[in-house]
């Protein structure tokens, strides 16, 4: 649904437009099962380009410990590289760019798979669909690595003049990624950089030790692939119960209720490593947990009723939602021992916050049409909102909307009989969307902790340095439309 005008229908969230999609079903007759597979491989198609004619150094002379590339022009000559090691040796590396670029060394290729299986089925009086998904993806960084696994289910089941639809979807998702440092860093290394000796950083006698890195002001990145971590686990549950009661020919009834809520607990490790000065890595951990849940009500009454040559729709509707938002962090960013990631391991304070928020929507909204012959439409639509992020004056406001179309090729029928015209349009229409997209109690000026407090027993708080207008109205987007619509040759 194009523009302003879904949003008589689906309130604020449809100013710009909505995207309807209707999931698959099962159909009358023997149950079916089905299943398919896709699998994708991905590799990295470009990088920014990268000079090839200096080496590192600084102004032109040549140093092993710098990861500049300001030294001097590549000769082909061997040259030291990092500092000496513990058992006495020095690195040498050949002073010349290689024919690939070595930045392509640090990526693989992903893989994805998926796999999907379902079963479908029904009768004259009733449907069911089952379906299994799992997919696995293997990403372009090394030990990257995320899966989802969903299941959902839906069916109807038709009583006389009832009928009910019902449907859940319930999805499991686990990611197991590192950030962009070692990117970040292997953006910035020589064209020489030995990548292929970098895997073995756990070698108390390698160049890839973080002990031995070659520089002190960047890290190996193969060491930030195993050591700095993001997992996430996400449970997600999506289910709506519909009920649609057919009073009479002319009029019925359909109540839909949903429910959509996601679980998302979160892991942020950093592996201490104990080294002299910026080679040091003080360990941490963070772990969140943040819960969302959105309920939501739609009662709609609707009217058919066809008058002489006119056909005539109304539609009464409405919507309540109510969402609600639970997040907890805690973490520690100075941990004793490498390996363990325990917050109660630490040294100096924990960090962490926690955040509760609710926010309420309730609505009532109309759209009549009606149709002449086919010839000529008109929609007339209204929608008043009540939200519960504004002041009480301003909570609640109206936008309406009207549209019209005249189909001249029906009109006039010679207009088709002698010309290579086959259909023809004329359509206006006027909308006017209220939106409101404040964040729960953005109007209030609430306190926070200042930096570095509280200092054991004594606490210290701040308000925020902007001062929320308590007036704030709701946004109104207002939208015309004249066009035409024309087909030609059949």
């Amino acid at each position: 649904l194009k523009g302003a005008n879904a949003a008589a229908l689906y309130g604020s969230e449809g100013v710009n437009g909505v995207i309807v999609i209707s999931t698959k079903k099962g159909e009358r007759g023997k149950g079916v099962i089905t299943f398919s597979n896709t699998t994708g491989f991905s590799t990295v198609y470009m990088l920014p380009p990268a000079q090839t004619q200096f080496g590192q150094g600084v102004d032109g002379v040549y140093n092993p410990t710098q990861y500049q590339s300001w030294g001097p022009a590549f000769d082909g000559s061997l040259k030291p590289f990092g500092p000496v090691l513990p058992d006495g040796t020095q690195h040498m590396v050949l002073y010349a760019a290689p024919d690939k670029d070595v930045r392509e060394e640090m990526f693989q290729t992903g893989i994805s798979v998926q796999n999907n299986l379902s079963l479908s089925g029904g009768d004259n009086l009733s449907s069911y669909f089952v379906s299994v998904q799992d997919v696995l993806i293997n990403g372009i960084i090394p030990e990257d690595e995320s899966r989802r696994t969903g299941l959902r289910f839906n069916g109807s089941r038709q009583f006389g003049k009832l009928t009910s639809a019902y449907s859940i979807n319930y999805s499991l998702t686990r990611n197991n990624t590192t950030p962009d440092g070692p990117w970040v860093t292997m953006y910035q290394m020589p064209a020489n950089f030995p990548i292929e000796l970098m895997k073995d950083w756990q070698n108390p006698n390698s160049i890839a030790n973080p002990h031995n890195f070659f520089t002190d002001q960047h890290r190996n990145p193969y060491f930030q692939i195993d050591n700095v971590r993001n997992e996430l686990t996400q449970q997600l549950i999506n289910a709506k119960l519909e009920f649609d009661f057919v009073f009479t020919p002319w009029f019925s009834a359909k109540w839909r209720g949903g429910l959509y809520s996601t679980v998302d607990e979160t892991r942020n490790t950093t592996g201490k490593f104990e080294a002299v000065g910026r080679r040091n890595v003080a360990g941490s951990v963070t772990d969140g947990s943040s819960n969302f849940r959105r309920l939501n009500s739609d009662l709609i009454f609707s009217f058919n009723k066809v008058v002489g040559q006119w056909k005539n729709r109304l539609i009464l509707g409405n919507n309540l939602r109510d969402d609600y938002t639970k997040s907890i962090n805690v973490g520690s960013n100075n941990l004793l021992l490498p390996g363990l990631f325990n917050p109660g391991s630490r040294t100096g304070e924990l960090t962490g916050n926690a955040s509760i928020s609710q926010y309420r929507q309730s609505a009532v909204y109309g759209e009549f049409s009606t149709a002449w012959n086919n010839i000529w439409f008109v929609n007339v639509t209204g929608r008043n909102e009540w939200v519960s992020v504004l002041s009480t004056e301003n909570r609640s406001y109206f936008y309406p909307g009207v549209s019209t179309s005249f189909v001249f090729s029906e009109a006039f029928s010679s207009l088709t009989e002698f010309t290579s015209l086959s259909f023809g349009k004329l359509y206006l229409s006027y909308n006017k969307t209220g939106n409101v997209n404040l964040a729960p109690y953005a109007l209030n000026n609430a306190y926070s902790q200042s930096n570095g407090f509280p200092y054991g027993n004594l606490v210290g708080f701040t308000p925020s340095s902007t001062y929320p207008n308590p007036d704030i109205e709701p946004e109104f987007v207002t939208s015309w439309e004249i066009g035409t619509q024309m087909s030609f040759f059949n």
